[in-house]
């Protein structure tokens, strides 16, 4: 007599019917999901979002998938996994490398340098110890940093306080908006504020707190601007990709000059954002020296339990052409949520004549 799971018309054991009924559920909501990722990605021109499903939403959720779609296009389900599997390559695809050529860096000259460093440490994530030895390794002169929390700060004022005397931190209405400083050069100004003068006079509210700190560099004032935008965007503008705050902060330093805007911007060159900021009239520090895609979210750090690798560039350094950016690197991201990124900037060169 055969063994019964061997008999015509038999039902397979119940453990193996429950994993195929879970492997099916799982493989279309990746459908499903991908396809509304696709349709969003391209009906608001911005990557952004597939990325921060990716690495804030669904991290148990995602982790089986190799070995679900695998199990679903090679073995029970062949049309189901591959519905599953195009869209998830195409989002894959797309949010691949958008490579910047390498740029020559400029001679050396006698022109004063500033290295200034921008981190979102991932409010309630950083590790104290690592950043600590990731600033001195990267030896900034002006440090802005996002997500801080006061302990945060105030351990590392006790690290690094004999570096950089001059420091403070912002609170904000919400912990998580919060700013802080830390800086080799005296601040003439450095306060947390939540409304921009545009540059014809009207005030337009900008509904994240930032940093404004201000300082001597090269005999003249240098304003620099400390931001995070909100990733979701919609309520700060008559459609959800515009922000009228951060464009008209652009703006005024555009009009202003000698000026930074740094942080956490949270969309990509792709956006409608982003091209807003630059046409506002600043330069992208990356685009000007750095090389690569120059992803620096998520940082490799584990996130929850889940490893995962940069995937999307989000934290900028936008600055006004009467200035330059000579270098501009990643660092090591272990001991926050974004990898920290540095621009070292000089005045411009006057034209030759």
């Amino acid at each position: 007599m055969q063994p019964r799971a061997m008999q015509p018309g038999a039902r397979p054991p119940l453990a193996r019917r429950l994993l195929r009924r879970a492997v099916r559920t799982t493989a279309w909501t990746y459908v499903v999901v991908a396809v509304l990722l696709l349709v969003a990605r391209y009906a608001t021109g911005d990557r952004f979002w597939p990325v921060l499903v990716a690495t804030h939403l669904s991290y148990a959720w995602l982790a089986p998938a190799p070995l679900v779609l695998a199990y679903a296009a090679l073995r029970r389900a062949p049309r189901m996994g591959a519905l599953a599997l195009a869209p998830v390559i195409a989002l894959a695809v797309d949010c691949g490398p958008w490579l910047a050529p390498a740029r020559a860096t400029p001679p050396p000259d006698e022109r004063a340098e500033l290295r200034v460093l921008t981190w979102n440490l991932g409010f309630r994530l950083a590790r104290v110890d690592l950043v600590a030895d990731e600033i001195r390794r990267l030896d900034p002169d002006l440090v802005l940093l996002q997500e801080p929390t006061q302990e945060v700060h105030a351990q590392l004022v006790r690290r690094l306080g004999a570096e950089y005397p001059h420091h403070g931190f912002g609170a904000a209405e919400r912990p998580i908006r919060a700013k802080a400083w830390l800086s080799r050069l005296p601040l003439e100004r450095a306060e947390v504020a939540t409304r921009v003068t545009g540059a014809g006079g009207a005030r337009l509210g900008v509904t994240e707190a930032r940093a404004e700190v201000v300082l001597a560099f090269d005999g003249a004032p240098l304003h620099v601007d400390s931001v995070h935008a909100s990733a979701m965007l919609a309520k700060l503008g008559r459609a959800w990709w515009e922000a009228p705050g951060y464009v008209a902060l652009a703006r005024r330093a555009a009009a202003r000059g000698s000026s930074l805007v740094v942080g956490d911007v949270n969309t990509t060159e792709r956006s409608p954002l982003y091209r807003d900021i630059v046409d506002a009239g600043v330069r992208d520090a990356w685009r000007e020296a750095g090389a690569g895609p120059g992803f620096g979210f998520p940082s490799t750090r584990r996130h929850h339990w889940l490893k995962t690798p940069p995937l999307v560039r989000i934290d900028y350094l936008f600055h006004t052409p009467d200035l330059e950016c000579t270098r501009v690197e990643l660092g090591d991201g272990e001991g926050a949520d974004h990898r920290p990124l540095l621009g070292v900037f000089r005045r411009a060169a006057p034209p030759a004549r």
